[in-house]
């Protein structure tokens, strides 16, 4: 992920820096020490997370009800299967057809407790947030940085751009 910040104060930057790096070990499908990659290790049912992690599924799963199932978190298998099991470089080698892609399951087999902190999905079933992430992460940044301060914010991290706060004068020029 790349974040652009626009703004002098070395307070403001830094923290937009901090969040972004507890969101990617969060959430990074490729880090191999991020909670996303402890999930889909474990082999439980019931896995107890962080409530970064438990937000970020919670939200995957409402993505998948609200599209009648046009995003599905669960084809991760599919896109490592077809190459995408690197983060995407633009001089890298070309990926493999992701025609063939398909659901492990559906993600109406899992459920969320934000309170507890726990996910339930069916054993061995795997997560890619990608589709969520990354936009989630832009707004938590944005909305973060006008809470500590910023008039506004924004932020585009790999093609999702959030606002915050009060545009500039002639508004945001992207």
């Amino acid at each position: 992920c790349n974040l652009l910040v626009a703004t002098r104060d070395e307070h403001l930057v830094g923290a937009a820096i901090e969040e972004l790096e507890r969101l990617e070990h969060a959430w990074s499908r490729f880090r191999s020490d991020s909670e996303l990659v402890a999930l889909n290790q474990d082999p439980g049912e019931v896995v107890t997370v962080s409530p970064l992690l438990a937000e970020a599924v919670h939200r995957a799963v409402l993505a998948w009800e609200r599209t009648d199932g046009w995003f599905d978190p669960t084809v991760i298998d599919s896109l490592e299967h077809a190459g995408y099991d690197a983060p995407f470089a633009p001089d890298g080698p070309p990926r493999g057809s992701l025609a063939s892609c398909r659901p492990a399951a559906t993600p109406r087999s899992f459920s969320v407790d934000l309170e507890r902190c726990t996910v339930r999905r069916p054993a061995g079933v795997r997560l890619d947030l990608g589709g969520i992430g990354k936009g989630l992460a832009a707004d938590r940044i944005a909305t973060g940085l006008v809470d500590r301060g910023a008039q506004s914010a924004c932020v585009s991290m790999g093609g999702d751009v959030r606002v915050a706060g009060i545009p500039p004068e002639g508004g945001w020029r992207i």
